[in-house]
């Protein structure tokens, strides 16, 4: 049957690991022996998990689980933790491979907890990457994705391009299931960089495969019969006959998909060679099941069940279930594409049989519609006979509807005048309300817009006294400065050179603010809000404001996700950002603390600014936000603001649908909560017209 490229790029490294790891019974004989005579317990250890390791490269699972469990119960001290912590990640690999995902995820956890202490980033990669492919196993794409992303950020910390190639090759595939392709080939791409940069040709073919296969799922079908020619020569040059098999059969499938048959069987054909060369014959049954499936797509019936006949000889030989049911299978369907019910039905219910016994699922469906195909021909003649009974019924019907219809039509056209006369009354009645309630609407809209006009006449006052202060100050000091400047020593002159630079920086962040603000409000400020990493942003408007941090020696820490996305405008956002951060630097004491974090629920992004400052009194809070009250203070170190900056804050949350809110006490600080989309959300849908 088919197989999912994944699955053929996940058996690609089994066979790689299992040819690399052959092992001489000499050299199990000869590790025997040194666990036997080891007298150090540090030595035993490592001899015991070397010895398990031979074992799972030669398929002898029970024994390496023994070695493994013993490696554990002898690594007691603490100077053995991280033996101990290898024996476990290893042992959760070894009961992976047999389906248990609970009790490997179980061993690893147990060995992430000992890499913790012994903070080791090579080993911590190792284990996270560990994990993230048995949650994957479980399907949680989630948790996956997570683990692997620890795993390449603390490979990414030591430079360790073995585990950024694993992780990134994971987390490639991980996004392939989840149909992120784009994400996905970058990924594929850097993992195939590093298997370059390291000469390693398994890795390049494993990375060229899954390029091929993205490329696939997105029917761009000459790139991936690119990237597979090119994962073909890889391996050819290697001289890597398994993987040139795994190519040849992924280039069949592919060739399938596109309806041309005849170069599918010579792919197939190529992949049978190889496997029969090298007497895998579990493979040969499953290359000469696509065979069959390509003779029956071009309608060569017999040849398909000749190679399909073959294939069941050899699965009956190896006594796999899986193989067996997949060849009753396809038997099945091909005997119907022929028309032979009874022989379809007898492959199918033993298809369902080695189903059951492998999936214990309900195979009684499949087979019932397998068997009414069979009774179909039996009961065509009875069908026959019945549709003509019921055409000479249908004839006496249609002749007593006739007679019904001349009726119905004289009551159905009188029924239709009244109802177009209510509608009509009843359109009146509300085009009649909807004058009504846009009128109350405009008196409404009238009283709003002479209040708003109000404000900002006030405003205006507020800011022109504020701007003339600003631009006195300035041209009192400068003029004293050029009258004075041959007078004053250094140190005065200094002095009044810096409160002249400090009354510009400011007057220019209120002219600044105040544009900003006049753009809102005449809505020729654009508003375009898109998806963004938030923790990208806040890194951008932390850098800006360093300046004025380290002026008063204060931390700034961020603890924001780095996944965490908001749906916002750009600009807009980083203009509350800054100017929350601008506020909580300007009311922090000397040597404090300013934190930013986020938190995501319910499709929405709550991000906090929290200061360790002076704080607010409750009079204070209430007049906050309102662009009308003259709310500047004097900061910690006399800084003077601009009275806009929260405002404007207020405004943008306000055009984003969002919430601002700020607790606050006296001595204790002050912590500002926006609240904004998360992601896009579905337009709400229009009320229906009247």
């Amino acid at each position: 049957m088919n197989k999912k490229p994944g699955n053929s790029i996940l058996f690609f490294f089994l066979v790689q690991f299992m040819v690399a790891g052959s092992l001489s019974v000499w050299a199990q004989d000869s590790l025997l022996v040194a666990v036997q005579t080891a007298k150090e317990d540090s030595v035993k250890i490592g001899l015991l998990i070397e010895l398990a390791e031979n074992y799972s490269r030669i398929d002898s699972s029970d024994l390496a689980g023994k070695y493994y469990r013993e490696a554990i119960a002898l690594a007691t001290g603490e100077e053995n933790k991280r033996f101990r912590a290898i024996a476990f990640d290893e042992l959760g690999m070894l009961v992976r491979r047999k389906g248990l995902y609970d009790q490997s995820l179980e061993y690893h956890l147990q060995a992430l907890a000992l890499a913790e202490k012994l903070d080791d980033k090579k080993l911590l990669a190792s284990i996270y990457n560990h994990i993230g492919v048995v949650y994957r196993r479980k399907t949680e794409d989630n948790l996956a994705l997570n683990y692997h992303l620890s795993a390449l950020r603390a490979g990414e910390e030591i430079n360790d391009a073995r585990n950024i190639a694993y992780a990134s090759n994971s987390i490639g595939i991980i996004y392939t299931y989840q149909k992120n392709y784009t994400e996905a080939l970058g990924y594929f791409y850097r993992a195939l960089h590093l298997a370059e940069q390291r000469d390693n040709p398994t890795g390049v073919a494993i990375n060229l495969n899954c390029i091929a296969w993205v490329h696939e799922l997105q029917e761009n079908y000459g790139t991936a019969i690119e990237y597979y020619e090119r994962s073909l020569g890889v391996n050819e040059k290697a001289g890597n006959l398994e993987g040139m098999a795994i190519c040849y059969n992924d280039m069949g499938k592919l060739y399938r998909s596109m309806g041309q048959y005849n170069k599918s069987l010579d792919f197939y054909e190529k992949t049978l060679h190889i496997h029969e060369s090298t007497g895998d014959l579990h493979h040969v049954v499953s290359n000469r099941i696509n065979l069959g499936q390509v003779y029956a797509d071009l309608g060569e019936h017999q040849r398909s069940l000749s190679e399909l006949y073959n294939a069941l000889d050899i699965a009956k030989q190896l006594g796999s279930k899986r193989l067996l049911m997949d060849c009753y299978e396809q038997l099945a369907e091909t005997h119907q594409e022929l028309s032979q019910f009874e022989s379809s039905l007898f492959y199918m219910k033993n298809y369902a049989a080695y189903r059951d016994s492998i999936y214990n699922e309900e195979s009684s469906r499949q087979i019932a519609e397998f068997k009414t195909l069979f009774d179909t021909e039996k009961k065509e003649k009875e069908n026959i006979l019945l549709v003509a009974e019921k055409d000479a019924l249908d004839a006496q019907v249609k002749r007593q509807r006739l007679t019904v219809f001349a009726v119905s039509a004289f009551l159905l056209f009188f029924t239709a005048i009244s109802v177009y006369l209510f509608v009509i009354r009843r359109k009146l009645l509300l085009y009649q309300e909807k004058i009504n309630h846009q009128n109350e609407q405009l008196i409404e809209n009238e009283k709003k817009l002479n209040e708003m006009i109000a404000t900002k006449d006030k405003f205006f006052k507020i800011i022109a006294h504020d701007l003339r202060n600003h631009f006195n100050g300035l041209l009192g000091y400068s003029e004293l400065l050029a009258q004075t400047h041959r007078e004053m020593d250094i140190d005065a002159r200094e002095n009044m050179i810096n409160d002249i630079s400090d009354i510009s920086k400011n007057t220019f962040g209120l002219l600044e603010n105040l544009l900003v603000w006049s753009r809102s409000q005449t809505e020729n400020l654009p508003f375009s809000p898109k998806e963004y990493r938030l923790a990208r942003l806040v890194d951008a408007n932390l850098a800006a404001v360093q300046s004025l941090v380290k002026t008063k020696k204060l931390k700034l820490i961020s603890s924001i996700g780095k996944d965490m996305r908001v749906y916002a405008d750009k600009e807009m956002l980083n203009t509350m950002i800054r100017n929350l951060l601008i506020n909580a630097i300007k009311f922090s004491n000397q040597g404090g603390e300013i934190h930013i974090d986020a938190e995501q629920e319910n499709g929405q992004v709550k991000i906090y600014v929290r200061d360790q400052g002076i704080g607010m009194s409750r009079e204070k809070l209430d007049i906050l936000f309102d662009i009308t009250q003259k709310t500047s203070t004097l900061g910690t170190d006399k800084e003077k603001g601009t009275g806009l900056g929260l405002a404007l804050c207020k405004e943008f949350v306000d055009i984003h649908d969002g919430q601002i809110h700020v607790e606050s006490e006296k001595g204790k600080g002050s912590v500002f909560t926006v609240v904004l989309a998360s992601e896009k959300l579905p337009p709400h849908p229009s009320p229906p017209e009247n």
